[in-house]
């Protein structure tokens, strides 16, 4: 059968149509191929650490179809020091375990900081987790790089994973070369629109592991209902709407400018919040920024918002002493 991306990404074709939509707190991926409509829109929820997709996809043509939908993502939770110094600046790394529980596989690699976790409660066991999951029933996975590509002479353009009957829904007990690899199934009749949600959600190694997942299922029950993930998506965009608000300036005659400015407003901001603190909090010096570079970003908040300035310079400047002061 045919296949194609609902991105510009890994595969595009030729006759595809596709249409993308950045907006403030979101991406909406808009493609027509082969009398399949989908629609994709990608947010952070404010409710909790993830992105969520919401995926739509409607049959426009006259027959009943089956199809299979793969949902990929590179996981790297290692540590950016090691896997730089070691050669390997795009070497996705960690481990996994199919938990069916919460039908998601979920990654996990004993590096980082503890973040709001209880040092006595945890034992030592901090490190960072990823969940990666569907709303759809009976999810099959790959947790392998090669589960799913297959040869190295392959990519994700032609991955081998697109000819198997079932993907091998193995552990990844050691860390490994990672991709993690969702399956699903299912059909649409003519004229016929599913909703779907994919997530990735960072969790808590406390919770995972000492508290049944009790913050990981809310979050799952808040996103694997396609109607309460708009609600999210809703959230979002009105927070992004109130920030952005706190700072406004008006040229008569120049609402071009003023459009303009509002944008240029996002993207420092975003700068400042994920990009370069992204970059220090991992290693340090990744990239080049540094201490002085984030505080330059952090000016841009100082205008409207500077109790979140204040937390932030806080943030990066305990990222300087071993002590944590």
């Amino acid at each position: 059968g045919q296949y194609f991306s609902n991105s510009w990404y890994p595969v595009l074709h030729e006759k595809q149509e596709l249409e993308t939509t950045f907006g403030f707190g979101y991406v909406e991926y808009l493609t027509k191929y082969n009398d399949l409509h989908v629609k994709t829109t990608s947010f952070v929820p404010n409710e909790f650490d993830g992105m969520i997709q919401i995926i739509k996809i409607k049959n426009n043509s006259n027959k009943k179809r089956t199809l299979k939908m793969f949902n990929v993502n590179p996981i790297n939770i290692g540590d950016a020091r090691d896997i730089q110094f070691s050669g390997f600046n795009t070497l996705m790394m960690g481990g996994s375990i199919i938990d069916r529980e919460i039908n998601g596989v979920v990654w996990r690699n004993s590096f980082g900081i503890p973040f709001k976790d209880d040092e006595n409660v945890v034992k030592g066991l901090f490190g960072k987790l990823a969940v990666h999951t569907t709303s759809l029933p009976d999810n099959e996975f790959a947790t392998r790089y090669d589960e799913f590509v297959g040869h190295f002479t392959n990519t994700m353009a032609n991955p081998e994973g697109l000819k198997l009957d079932h993907l091998p829904n193995r552990n990844s007990e050691e860390v490994t070369s990672a991709l993690s690899t969702i399956l699903n199934r299912f059909t649409l009749e003519p004229g016929e629109e599913k909703e779907i949600v994919i997530s990735l959600i960072a969790a808590s190694t406390e919770d995972y592991y000492t508290k049944d997942k009790k913050g990981l299922k809310e979050a799952l029950h808040m996103v694997n209902n396609p109607e309460n993930a708009w609600k999210l998506y809703e959230n979002a965009i009105n927070q992004w709407d109130v920030e952005l608000n706190k700072l406004k300036i008006h040229v008569p005659g120049e609402e071009t400018l003023e459009h303009s400015f509002k944008w240029l407003q996002y993207q420092c901001e975003m700068v400042a919040v994920l990009n370069r603190m992204k970059s220090r909090f991992h290693s340090g010096f990744e990239y080049g920024y540094g201490f002085r570079e984030i505080l330059q970003d952090l000016l841009t908040l100082l205008p409207y918002d500077p109790e979140k300035a204040g937390d932030f310079i806080k943030y990066v400047a305990r990222q300087m002493f071993s002590d944590g002061t």
